[in-house]
């Protein structure tokens, strides 16, 4: 057989035939036109191979078998139509070339095998996963606005049944390699010692398996009984009009069912009308900003291994937790060793999660180590001070941190909202203070602020930006100001929901009227979440608020209702819930939405205009992975840009007839 780019085909001493994908010009496997056409090529050549018995698929990629079709090459153009639609009819062809080879055909996956990797081994007779806690599997194409196009939502319902497949395509979750077994969806997890032994036990075709219930999916009234189920299942969880992806795949199998081939060319026609979609573009435009963060380096950043925390509270210790559990060694300090415990107590629940095998756990929880004394500030490559808001006591702990840190450690701060330039004026070196602003919860939010100050030393922001991306977070650089990026542009639409309540409005119609809208938490329930006590310390920091909003918040706490932390605050919450009511009147929803979403726009223009942020693709990744606006919708800037500045300030000229500010960022902004 010839040589090829991507492929390198071998045979071994069974007899045993294995094609290895290595792509040449990534360092993850993902497939695009030449890689097909290669496949497509050996394909061919094998359906002539009679004294061939056994074909297994790889990769010498030692990070995984396939990550999935090149999204960024195949769906970030636009215009690209045509172009997207015979790639995917051609990649069917060739995964139908694949299901229909003579000989009996193993996928052996290790590491990731997601989207078209998955549709892959899917069209093989049989799957053997080489057992690792890095194994993910699954078909996620609906967190980007498609769905499966290479027959993987047809087949896995004719492998595992029709319930189970819309469990996983209509969440897009990856399953683990034991949840992968238990399922179905793979035949053997194996240990790596034993592969060559798995592969000889599958030397016979895979009989086609006829489920029980299948005869019944071939009647039409029975698929639009289910389909009715699933759908009212998923509207508890997302609209068709903000994610038309999963009800696209309800309605194609309602009509079409699974078991004939009218199904796969139902896949084509479906994925290319949902590449077409806004919330397909916008979703694909965050994976391609995400993707290049993720790939950008600096050069001669110098290593961080041990990072010392001061603070032990619910920040310092989550923070500390995340960073362990990241494989790099942890001190954390506190005044109080209790405090330390209670860390440690969160720590272990966060580690426990992550690992199954007690070996793992306990080599995680030998990283995360208590020092009242603060003795690892001494050897620390990175010190981050998160102790709570307040400018005095950071001014203190960060002037001592520095007398006793290495000279080459950088000392950060974890403040939400003050700017650098009131905390270093202490330092003898204020080029190595830097902001790493995490947010809370800690494990779940994905954003970090980098703030860097008029004093920040490039190579400062350079190992601070490296270390966030070390831990898996996504870094931001923003510029030092009051409440830098989300936080400044957060707290008004807090404000104007707070103000809206002291107006009168009802607090379930003010919150349900921003999550129709598409926010995950309305702003009365956000400042539930975050703390009364925080949200008035903040505002306060920024010096914004109206009296009565102040005095409202400052009479809860007195009372105790600081949030959901304290069971009460604008709401009252029972084991974690909150008391709002499902159903509200939508009568009002449009005014409510006008005034939240133009305090969001108005805000994020102004931080905007002053240069907050480098560019319009880090303020569209900190307003959805800081605030949570909208993920369908692009990020708030591309929101404006896509609706036009001016046309929305016209829009919203009805609102500023009583007087409230207007950021000079409507008129610059194009």
């Amino acid at each position: 057989m010839k040589q090829y780019q991507h492929w390198h085909c071998h045979t071994d001493d069974k007899k045993i035939f294995f094609v290895e994908f290595d792509r040449a010009d990534k360092s993850a496997n993902a497939i695009n036109y030449e890689v097909l056409q290669e496949l497509s090529d050996i394909l061919t050549s094998l359906s002539d191979q009679s004294d061939l018995q056994q074909v297994v698929f790889c990769s010498k990629k030692p990070s995984g078998f396939i990550a999935g079709a090149d999204i960024l090459e195949v769906f970030e153009n636009p215009e690209d139509h045509e172009k997207r639609k015979n790639l995917i009819e051609y990649g069917q062809q060739v995964y139908h070339q694949l299901s229909a080879l003579p000989q009996t055909t193993i996928a052996l996956i290790h590491g990731y095998c997601l989207g078209g990797g998955f549709e892959l081994a899917l069209a093989c007779d049989w799957r053997i996963v080489i057992d690792s806690p890095s194994v993910r599997i699954g078909l996620p194409e609906v967190q980007l606005g498609l769905q499966p196009g290479w027959g993987g939502s047809v087949r896995l319902m004719r492998l595992i049944g029709v319930m189970k497949t819309f469990d996983l395509i209509l969440s897009g979750r990856t399953l683990k390699a034991k949840q992968a077994k238990a399922l179905g969806v793979v035949d053997a997890v194996v240990p790596e010692r034993v592969v060559k032994e798995a592969i000889m036990h599958f030397q016979k075709k895979r009989p086609r398996k006829l489920w029980s219930w299948d005869w019944l999916w071939a009647l039409y009234p029975a698929r639009k009984i289910v389909s009715h189920i699933v759908q009212t299942s998923l509207k508890k969880k997302v609209s068709a009009e903000h994610y038309p992806a999963p009800y696209a795949m309800i309605k194609n199998w309602e009509e079409i069912g699974h078991r004939n081939h009218a199904a796969f060319d139902r896949e084509v026609q479906s994925i290319t009308a949902l590449s077409e979609t806004d919330t397909a573009k916008h979703l694909i435009h965050i994976f391609a900003m995400k993707d290049r963060i993720k790939k950008s380096k600096s050069l001669d950043t110098p290593e961080i291994h041990h990072v010392h925390v001061v603070g032990a509270g619910v920040m310092g210790g989550d923070i500390a937790a995340w960073i362990a559990l990241k494989g790099m060694t942890v001190t954390l300090q506190d005044l109080s060793a209790h405090q330390i415990q209670v860390a440690l107590g969160r720590a272990t629940t966060l580690i426990n999660k992550h690992y199954a095998l007690p070996f793992e756990r306990q080599q995680c929880l030998d990283r995360l180590m208590p020092d009242v004394q603060g003795i690892g500030a001494i050897h620390a490559d990175l010190i981050i001070e998160a102790v709570s808001e307040q400018l005095g006591l950071k001014v203190k702990i960060l002037k001592d941190l520095e007398d006793r840190a290495r000279p080459d450690a950088i000392i950060a701060t974890n403040t939400s909202t003050i700017p650098l330039e009131q905390l270093d004026d202490v330092l003898k070196h204020p080029n190595r203070l830097i902001g790493i602003h995490f947010f809370n919860p800690v494990a779940q939010m994905p954003l970090v602020e980098i703030v860097v100050g008029d004093m920040t030393h490039a190579s400062t922001t350079n190992a601070a930006y490296q270390f966030v991306q070390k831990i898996d977070k996504i870094p931001i650089k923003v510029k030092s100001a009051p409440g830098f990026f989300v936080n400044r542009v957060l707290l008004p639409y807090m404000l104007e929901a707070m103000t809206l309540y002291q107006e009168g409005a009802v607090m379930d119609e003010i919150d349900a009227a921003a999550r129709a809208f598409g926010m995950p938490m309305g702003p009365i329930e956000l400042a539930d979440t975050v703390g009364l006590d925080v949200c008035l310390a903040a505002l306060s920091s920024m010096k914004i608020g109206k009296d009565n909003v102040i005095a409202e918040l400052q009479r809860r706490i007195q009372e105790g209702s600081i949030g959901k932390k304290s069971g009460e605050g604008f709401y009252q919450y029972h084991k974690g819930k909150s008391n709002r009511r499902k159903k509200v009147s939508q009568h009002h929803f449009q005014k409510y939405q006008d005034r939240l979403i133009f305090a969001l726009c108005n805000e994020a223009l102004a931080a905007w205009d002053d240069r907050i942020v480098e560019n319009m693709a880090d303020a569209d990744l900190a307003s959805i992975f800081g605030f949570g606006f909208p993920p369908f919708r692009g990020g708030i800037l591309t929101y404006i840009r896509e609706k036009g500045a001016k046309n929305l300030l016209e829009y919203y000229k009805p609102l500023l007839e009583d007087g409230r500010p207007i950021s000079n960022g409507w008129m610059h902004f194009d």
